[in-house]
């Protein structure tokens, strides 16, 4: 019995370590508490009200979200952490992510030569109780500001600039402290 709890835990730990990375508690997560929880109802949120959502651009509506949670509410949402890169933030483990939740969201890459793109998509509906007022609140105004663009159209309003420059490098992680002038939300 105890080794199965054991196999348990462990499991359960690699499986943090796939969602959320090494990454603890702190600065580079917004101070969010790691809840595969709340990151799978946040998913599923944005894959409920949006229109055809491909991964690049679930990719920037988890970054606006958790950044605008941070600076209007004091934490993130989703624990995760991002890249900075010249395509604006990913999340650390992007490929792995949607993999973790198989069971509840799928995808489907198309191939277009050196293109490819990657829809989400599930039958699965968020649970709101997960959520509290202020956190709903933050996910409308995103979806309100960010629902209706492309991810080419969000990249181009905010990550192509000289301040976001300055983030990217080998596996920036962006300090959420770090007081990026975000125009579209």
């Amino acid at each position: 019995m105890k080794k199965e709890q054991n196999q348990t835990i462990e499991s359960q730990q690699i499986r943090k370590a796939f969602l959320f990375g090494t990454t603890p508690t702190g600065k580079y997560n917004g101070f969010a508490i790691q809840s595969e929880k709340k990151l799978k109802n946040v998913l599923l949120f944005f894959i409920d009200r949006c229109n055809k959502l491909y991964e690049s651009k679930m990719n920037k509506l988890l970054f606006y979200t958790d950044y605008y949670a941070y600076k209007t509410i004091g934490t993130a949402l989703t624990g995760l952490s991002y890249e900075a890169t010249n395509l604006g933030p990913v999340p650390f483990s992007a490929t792995l992510l949607y993999c973790a939740f198989f069971k509840e969201i799928k995808t489907n890459t198309n191939y277009n030569g050196y293109i490819s793109t990657t829809e989400i998509y599930s039958e699965e509906k968020p649970d709101y109780s997960v959520f509290s007022e202020s956190e709903i609140n933050v996910l409308n105004h995103v979806l309100s500001a960010l629902g209706n663009l492309s991810a080419k159209k969000i990249i181009s309003l905010d990550f192509q600039n000289d301040l976001w420059e300055n983030c990217i490098g080998d596996e920036n992680l962006i300090d959420f402290s770090y007081d990026l002038p975000l125009r579209a939300i």
